[in-house]
């Protein structure tokens, strides 16, 4: 079976996709740190007033924010107990002196799903369109040549270079990322602990900036930018308005974001709509906030680590406790199909390390062999951006196609076959990694493994992106 997905792979990779993207609203500056044994090392010697006792206490898992030096010690260590990924506000800037005193190994790029999405589809040879309500020129530096920016004019819109499209009275929000390596021993006063995968600990500002939406500046075009695109990816509505201690505010602000979509889709109803999942600022709010965009977008992408907290509020315990004792293709497609038919959405692309599960609503805009291809794009994509960092270009494909599929993939392909058959799924295989069901396809498709990944931060953005953007662009030719 592997070679028929190795030689799919290779042909998917002499493709070059042409098409018009969009990405909105976060955008912001990454500070990515890399926490080494000798950092974790340097950190205890210059810190010993640190409460261990304490930080042995802290449940990360129900952290939102971090707001003393123990609990940042507490998520970096559950991160590398368990492999997992973590996004969670500091309350104070007072962190940041110390962290550029722990960790000089560090970069500046690119961040936030918008910028990180704008960048990448630049760089694979899309018409990149980029929108934010906030844009300092220290920020706008960061964009590559080929990100444009729209300006109503008239009853038009015009583009232009988004490196030229600062403004000097905005700020730059500046999150830290927190990456660490597999295979790593980090050594603590109660003892230690080596790392089982690579990943990170991002932590952002608590400083926002205007809400994320259409502001005035394009407001009064969007149904002509519309026009112009063929896909938008969103991203910034898990901020939940400038007043997320107000519900009535957040529910104001959500409302007004669908009009906002459905006025960017007037002019041109084939423009499909993408989110990725970020966890909302106001928790209690969170599923009525997915349920209201849901019914005006197409997709939503969501990682295996966000879909265990996802089910468990929307009261699927069942689902959330199943992964965490067994995280499996089957399991990740009945969290989607529920996802699929709880939001409204047609699309539910759930990316995990080594395989995808995309869950499809019927009728659907194309054939499921095309998504399955766009997820084999998007692999190669993905592990080009970890091999190399940076921005991936369609030229570099090829030679990344060469890479083998992980076999973690290619055994959750065959173990869904086998469970689905065994419990009596009302599903009928298609093709390699597809099933049909009456309402529905689900899909999973094996990806890369790339070990040691020279950047982990940005790599679910550009799986989503890529994927749905092959996707759509094939659909249109």
């Amino acid at each position: 079976m592997s070679d028929w997905w190795q030689t799919r792979l290779s042909q998917i990779a002499k493709e070059r996709p042409e098409g018009r993207t969009f990405a909105a609203f976060n955008l912001n500056i990454d500070v990515v740190a890399r926490v080494t044994p000798h950092s974790i090392q340097r950190l205890i010697e210059s810190t010993p007033q640190l409460d261990w006792e304490c930080i042995q206490r802290i449940d990360v898992d129900s952290l939102r924010s971090v707001r003393t030096r123990e609990e940042f010690v507490a998520v970096l260590r559950h991160g590398f107990k368990t492999g997992k990924s973590a996004l969670l506000v500091r309350e104070t800037e007072d962190f940041v002196p110390w962290w550029r005193e722990l960790f000089p190994e560090r970069t500046e790029s690119m961040g936030g799903q918008a910028g990180i999405i704008a960048n990448q589809m630049a760089a694979l040879g899309a018409t990149s369109v980029v929108y934010s309500p906030l844009l300092s020129p220290r920020q706008a530096s960061f964009f590559l040549d080929g990100v444009t920016w729209p300006v109503g004019e008239g009853d038009s819109v015009c583009y232009l270079p988004a490196k030229e499209a600062g403004r000097p009275e905005d700020l730059t929000r500046e999150p830290w990322v927190f990456e660490f390596k597999k295979g790593e021993t980090f050594h603590f006063p109660d003892g230690s602990i080596t790392t089982p995968r690579a990943n990170r600990a991002i932590i952002t500002t608590a400083v926002q900036g205007p809400e994320r939406r259409f502001h005035a500046d394009i407001h009064r075009w969007l149904a002509r930018l519309g026009a112009d695109l063929d896909v938008a990816f969103l991203a910034g509505y898990h901020q939940c308005g400038d007043r997320p201690d107000d519900f009535d505010a957040v529910r104001r602000y959500i409302e007004e974001s669908r009009r906002d979509l459905l006025l960017l889709t007037s002019q041109n109803p084939s423009l499909k709509l993408h989110i990725e999942y970020v966890p909302a600022k106001v928790r209690e709010l969170e599923t009525e906030v997915y349920r209201e965009l849901g019914k005006v977008v197409h997709s939503l992408g969501i990682n295996e680590t966000e879909m265990r907290s996802v089910m468990r509020r929307f009261g699927r315990e069942d689902l959330a406790v199943g992964l965490e004792q067994d995280e499996r293709a089957f399991l990740l497609y009945q969290g989607g199909l529920f996802l699929l038919r709880e939001l409204g959405v047609e699309r539910v692309h759930i990316h995990n390390l080594g395989y995808y599960v995309v869950v499809l609503r019927k009728p659907y805009h194309c054939s499921p062999e095309v998504v399955r291809d766009a997820c084999l794009f998007a692999s190669t994509v993905n592990a080009r951006k970890a091999q190399a960092g940076g921005y991936v270009t369609v030229d570099s494909l090829e030679e990344t196609a060469r890479l083998p599929l992980s076999d973690t993939g290619l055994e959750q392909v065959e173990r869904f076959a086998a469970e689905a058959k065994a419990v009596g799924a009302p599903l009928q295989p298609v093709d390699h990694g597809i099933w049909e069901a009456s309402d529905h396809y689900v899909l999973v498709t094996p990806a890369h493994i790339v070990p040691n990944p020279v950047v982990t931060v940005g790599m679910g953005d550009t799986i989503s992106s890529s994927a749905y953007f092959y996707e759509v662009c094939e659909a249109k030719a």
